[in-house]
């Protein structure tokens, strides 16, 4: 900016006065110069648009492939550590209820003398177990 510009008491020139000359406010001329740029961003953003969609039209097939794969990767690396989590849960409740089952049968045997009726007992207790 000059001098002149900047001088108290008087205010800046405008961009588009600087620009273009001067510009009455409301004047016919700056009426045309924003029907321009309307224009010319209504152009620009249909070109814009218009790239995005031959861009997706020509690329998203081969990354919804792509995408597809690699979640069914994921889910699948999931599901095995998911499975073998479990295996290991299921095989350590074995070994404790197996424990638990030995240590019941072993108070029924000191509890119960008799043969007849520790076998009557383990039959009402663990059915799996004889």
């Amino acid at each position: 900016m000059s001098d002149a510009d900047c001088t108290p008491g008087r205010e800046p020139r405008s961009v588009a006065a600087s620009t273009f000359g001067r510009v009455a406010p409301g004047g016919a001329q700056l009426q045309s110069l924003r029907d321009r740029q309307r224009v010319e961003l209504s152009s620009l953003c249909c070109e814009q648009y218009r790239v995005e969609l031959d861009v997706q039209l020509t690329h998203g097939p081969a990354l919804r492939c792509r995408l597809e794969q690699l979640l069914a990767a994921a889910r699948d690396t999931v599901q095995a550590r998911l499975n073998r989590t479990h295996d290991a849960e299921v095989a350590e409740l074995r070994k404790k209820l197996d424990a638990h089952n030995w240590d019941e049968m072993k108070a029924l045997a000191r509890r119960h003398r008799d043969k007849s009726e520790l076998a009557r007992c383990r039959r009402a207790r663990c059915p799996s177990s004889v």
